[in-house]
């Protein structure tokens, strides 16, 4: 989630942790984007390894305190520590997969890999999307569907966008109306997990 714009980063919010008494001075800490307050990843590959389990358990703590609803994207990152320490705190699991079958395997092990490393009731509360970016006309579809219906609490289609293609921020305005009213289910589901 890094990005130019932001001059300081997760490790650094770690790293100062205990001078961060107040919501103003997480502040120095973030990016708005939209009306969401961002902390960046480091872009760096040998500061991310910084980052572990207690590292985000400790930003977890200290953005809990100030925001109500705190994301974390992991990108692919399932079997590091820091993922771990995020999997403990979480309510709510959103899993991204394609309906081809590169794409939909790997959404497939990565439910089995939190099933079988004691996160089962996440998966069954999990929200799958189906980003259909890419396709095949050798994946049906429907099978496909059924599969992660039974394993999920829900899953949804998100249509092709050109803008979504482009991998840059996304503007909620730039959006087709299909893609602006899947993506809305999707934020209800994870919302019907807020306390």
């Amino acid at each position: 989630m890094g990005s130019a714009e932001i001059p300081n980063t997760i490790s650094q919010l770690v790293a100062r942790a205990d001078t961060i008494d107040s919501f103003a001075a997480t502040l120095d800490y973030t990016s708005l984007a939209g009306r969401l307050e961002v902390v960046a990843s480091d872009q760096d590959p040998n500061i991310s390894t910084v980052l572990d389990r207690d590292g985000y358990a400790s930003a977890s703590e200290l953005l809990g305190r100030y925001f109500d609803v705190v994301l974390t994207d992991s990108g692919t990152g399932m079997i590091h520590s820091a993922m771990r320490a995020t999997l403990t705190v979480a309510d709510s699991l959103v899993v991204v997969g394609t309906p081809t079958v590169d794409g939909a395997s790997r959404a497939a092990k990565t439910l089995d890999w939190l099933t079988a490393h004691g996160h089962g009731g996440l998966v069954s509360r999990a929200i799958l999307v189906l980003s259909c970016d890419r396709t095949s006309r050798d994946v049906d579809g429907r099978s496909l569907r059924r599969h992660f219906d039974a394993r999920c609490r829900s899953v949804h289609d998100l249509p092709y966008d050109p803008h979504l293609a482009t991998g840059g921020r996304i503007e909620l305005d730039a959006l087709t109306g299909s893609s602006r009213r899947v993506l809305m289910e999707v934020a209800a589901d994870v919302a019907d997990d807020f306390a």
